[in-house]
């Protein structure tokens, strides 16, 4: 919600998205929210990974057999390593700061294919549930839970961060067990299709 608040052009473009799925579908149904009828609903949810993980890492391993060797530099047996992603980093993805859901679409995720962006597309990056035989098996259900909360969301309002805030670097963060950020008060306004005309009635 921070991201969409943060972006207002990320907001119009999925609220246009999402009232035309729900024409085309008939209402806010399991299949509005399947990704070939709402792309950028999923892809506002793959960037809100990409940018702002829920873990401090995306894998740690063991050298549980041996030394290893990195760039000349010898890290004893029984070292713990932690990866983290690096298209956070402005020096390997340009506009890694900003929050930009159009990275994930069909167009742009073929473009990079073959090249050193292509990496973005690996399934340990691609959301907070791991993947392989150690994915979280109630990654489907979580995940549907919140794309139907976003476009519920979004259908119904228009959300507004604090004007002091301007970017989601300023919010604070503790790393627990999850990456806790001190989420700002956001304001919902009701879309102007969503008023319920005055009856008159006190």
């Amino acid at each position: 919600m921070i991201h969409v608040a943060l972006n207002p052009r990320v907001q119009e473009n999925l609220h246009a998205e999402l009232k035309e799925a729900v024409k085309l579908t008939g209402g806010l149904t399991a299949k509005t929210i399947e990704r070939r009828n709402t792309p950028y609903l999923h892809a506002v949810l793959r960037e809100n990974y990409r940018l702002t993980p829920p873990f401090g890492s995306i894998y740690f391993k063991r050298a549980s057999q041996d030394e290893v060797v990195i760039n000349q530099v010898s890290f004893p047996k029984n070292s713990m390593f932690f990866l983290k992603s690096k298209f956070n980093d402005t020096s390997v993805l340009e506009d890694a700061h900003e929050f930009r859901p159009e990275r994930w679409l069909a167009d742009a995720v073929e473009e990079r294919s073959g090249t050193d962006l292509e990496e973005m597309d690996h399934p340990l990056l691609r959301d907070g549930f791991g993947a392989g035989a150690r994915r979280c098996p109630g990654s489907r259900v979580a995940t549907n839970e919140v794309l139907c909360m976003i476009a519920q969301l979004v259908l119904d309002y228009e959300i507004r961060a604090p004007p002091s805030i301007k970017s989601f670097l300023e919010i604070p963060y503790a790393l627990k067990s999850l990456i806790s950020p001190e989420l700002p008060k956001l304001e919902f306004v009701p879309r102007p299709q969503n008023l319920q005309p005055d009856s008159g009635e006190k």
